[in-house]
């Protein structure tokens, strides 16, 4: 099993500490400059690879026949938009109501206002 980028990135700097410390010359530090680039570069193909698994996974649930299976992301969007919409929007609208309502009288001024 590959490892993920983000353990391999952290071995790549390790590694990187070790060889400046270890070598001298030039010639040396060029060498392993280039190979911590071909690990760089794994870990991006790796990272990429895990993004075209992932993009396949959701193209797939999207796809499916059950609401439970495709309609879950949609279900998620719609809830945190009615919560977004009731909090930032319709309940300082009802507050501001409920006071209007208690300074006419028809609201009791001890009942709170619903949270």
């Amino acid at each position: 099993m590959p490892l993920p980028a983000l353990a391999l990135g952290g071995i790549v700097s390790t590694v990187a500490g070790l060889i400046d410390s270890l070598h001298t010359s030039d010639k040396e530090r060029l060498e392993a400059e280039i190979e911590l680039q071909k690990l760089g570069l794994e870990a991006a193909k790796l990272e990429a690879e895990l993004i075209k698994g992932q993009q396949e996974i959701n193209r797939t649930e999207a796809q499916h026949a059950s609401l439970f299976v495709a309609g879950w992301r949609p279900a998620i969007g719609w809830i945190g938009a009615a919560a977004l919409g009731y909090q930032f929007l319709l309940y300082p609208m009802l507050t501001w109501a409920w006071a209007a309502m208690q300074g006419a009288g028809w609201i009791p001024a001890s009942l709170q206002p619903p949270r």
